[in-house]
C-alpha cells in the first residue's frame, strides 16, 4: 500500500509540477503578450501623432498658399480698378477739354484776342 501511496504522491506531485510549469508558461506567455500589445500600442500612437503633424504642416502650407493667392488676387483686381479709373477720368478731363475748347472757339471774341495776342507775341 506504500507504494501506491508513494506512486499516487508521485504522480500528484508531478500533475502539481506540470500545473505549475504550465501556469508559469501561460503567465510568461500572456506576459509577453502584454509586453508586445504595448509596444504595439506605442508605435501606433506615435505613428499617428507623425501622421497629425504631417497633417497640420500639409494643411498650414496649403491655408499659406491659399492666402498668398487671395492676396495676389485682390492685389491685381486693385491693380485693374486704378487702371480703370484712370483711364475713365483721363477719358472724362479730355472730353472736357474738348467741349470747353470748341465752346471757346466758337465765341468769336475770344478769336480775336486770341489772334491779337499771338500777332503781339510774334511781332516782339
Amino acid at each position: 500500500m506504500k507504494t501506491e501511496s508513494m506512486t499516487s504522491s508521485g504522480v500528484e506531485n508531478l500533475i502539481q509540477r506540470l500545473r505549475e510549469q504550465g501556469v508559469e508558461a501561460g503567465q510568461s506567455s500572456a506576459e509577453k503578450i502584454v509586453l508586445d500589445a504595448q509596444k504595439r500600442a506605442t508605435w501606433i500612437v506615435e505613428e499617428a501623432e507623425l501622421e497629425a503633424k504631417q497633417l497640420i504642416n500639409n494643411a498650414k502650407i496649403q491655408a499659406d498658399a491659399h492666402q498668398k493667392a487671395g492676396e495676389d488676387a485682390l492685389k491685381l483686381a486693385m491693380r485693374d480698378v486704378l487702371l480703370k479709373l484712370r483711364d475713365t477720368l483721363l477719358e472724362s478731363f479730355s472730353q472736357d477739354v474738348q467741349r470747353v475748347v470748341g465752346q471757346k472757339m466758337e465765341q468769336e471774341a475770344f478769336l480775336e484776342r486770341l489772334i491779337l495776342q499771338l500777332a503781339a507775341d510774334v511781332t516782339q
